[in-house]
C-alpha cells in the first residue's frame, strides 16, 4: 500500500438497473428491508436505504431495458479529496469525467481502473435520522449498511497493483492457483475484510452487491421469506460460511438476475500492517469453509457495467482460462 494525497473511506452507493421497477422494489424492500429513502420515488428511479447508517441512499434502481450496473461507488473524506483524485487520474492517464450519481449525493469523480472497469468516487451526501433502534422497520434481513463489491476482471494482479500502489488500498485475502498466479483478492479501506473483492473473469463486469446484515438468522429469514413467496429459485448458494472472511452468506438473485450478497460475521482488521491470508483454489475450504464447492453460475455469470458512453462494456477474457472446482 502507497501512501496518497487522498482518503478514500468506504464502499457506499451503488446503482443498479432493472426492468420491472415495481418488481424490483418489492424484492429489495420486503424480501431485503431496505427502507425507500426520503422522496426516494420517481417516475423511473427509486433510492434506499439501510438502518445502522445515515445515509440517506445507498443503493439507486433505474428501470432500463436491461439490467445490470449503472455505477459503484466510494465515499472519499473530502471534496479537496476528489480534487486529488482527478490529478492522479490525469498523470496516469486514466480516462475520467465528472457525474451526478443521485439526488442525494454531490458531484461524483468516475475513473477507468486499468482493467477498464469503472469506479466512482464522491464526498458530499445527504444523511437521515439513523433507523437502527426504529425497530418496527426492521423486516426481511434486516441490511445494517451497504458492505462491499465483487467484480470480475481479467487480469486481478493488474487491479491489484493499482488499487494498492495509486489508491492506497490494503490486501486483506489472497487466493492463488496451483501454479501461484493471483485468481481473485480482498481489498480494504474499512476496518473489515474487503470494500471491493477483484475475481478473476470475463470483465469488467460486477459479480455481486453485498449488504452486511446483524446476524445469522436474518440471512435465514430472508432465505424463508422467499421460499414462501415461491421464489426459491433466487436462492443462488449457500446459506452457508465463507473460509475467505469466515463470513456467513448467502447470495440472491433480484428478479432481473443482478446478485446480492447478504454477509455476516467476517472479522475486523485494526491494523494497516495487517498480515495478508493466502488461500490456494485447490483447498475445498476456501470458498466455503464447510467445503462444499460453489455452483458453475458463480464462476461464469456477473452483471454488465455501463461504460463511459453511457453503452454496456464489453467483456474480455479472462488471462486465468480455468478455475476452481464447482458443485455442477
Amino acid at each position: 500500500m502507497q501512501k496518497t494525497s487522498f482518503n478514500i473511506l468506504r464502499a457506499a452507493h451503488a446503482g443498479l438497473l432493472v426492468t420491472n421497477l415495481e418488481k424490483a422494489l418489492e424484492f429489495y424492500t420486503e424480501v431485503l428491508g431496505l427502507e425507500l429513502s426520503a422522496d426516494g420515488l420517481l417516475a423511473n428511479t427509486a433510492h434506499l436505504r439501510t438502518l445502522a447508517v445515515k445515509d440517506a441512499c445507498v443503493l439507486s434502481l433505474e428501470e432500463a431495458e436491461m439490467p445490470g450496473v449503472s455505477h459503484i461507488a466510494f465515499r472519499v473524506g473530502s471534496d479537496a479529496d476528489l480534487e486529488a483524485l482527478e490529478l492522479k487520474a490525469v498523470i496516469s492517464n486514466r480516462a475520467h469525467y465528472w457525474m451526478t450519481i443521485s439526488p442525494y449525493h454531490g458531484r461524483a469523480l468516475r475513473i477507468a481502473d486499468p482493467n477498464g472497469m469503472p469506479i466512482v468516487f464522491f464526498h458530499e451526501m445527504e444523511r437521515d435520522e439513523m433507523l437502527l433502534q426504529q425497530y418496527d422497520k426492521h423486516h426481511g434481513a434486516r441490511p445494517m449498511w451497504l458492505d462491499h463489491f465483487n467484480v470480475f476482471v481479467p487480469d486481478v494482479a493488474l487491479s491489484e497493483r493499482w488499487f494498492c500502489e495509486n489508491l492506497g488500498f490494503r490486501t486483506s485475502e489472497r487466493l492463488l492457483t496451483s501454479e501461484d498466479n493471483v485468481f481473485a483478492i480482498w481489498l480494504h479501506r474499512k476496518s473489515n475484510v474487503h470494500d471491493i473483492a477483484l475475481t478473476n473473469g470475463r470483465g469488467p463486469r460486477v459479480h455481486h452487491i453485498a449488504f452486511w446484515v446483524r446476524d445469522e438468522r436474518s440471512i435465514l429469514d430472508a432465505c424463508d421469506i422467499l421460499a414462501a413467496c415461491g421464489m426459491h429459485g433466487q436462492i443462488e448458494r449457500g446459506p452457508a460460511r465463507h473460509g475467505i472472511s469466515n463470513a456467513f452468506f448467502v447470495y440472491l438473485r433480484d428478479p432481473d438476475g443482478n446478485r446480492i450478497e447478504l454477509f455476516t460475521g467476517d472479522y475486523p482488521i485494526f491494523d494497516p500492517d495487517n498480515p495478508v491470508i493466502t488461500w490456494h483454489t485447490d483447498d475445498p475450504q476456501y470458498a466455503t469453509f464447510w467445503g462444499t464447492p460453489a455452483p458453475k453460475s458463480w464462476f461464469e455469470e456477473g452483471m454488465l457495467v455501463k461504460g463511459f458512453d453511457g453503452c454496456f462494456i464489453t467483456p474480455r477474457k479472462p488471462s486465468i482460462e480455468t478455475r476452481p472446482p464447482t458443485s455442477d
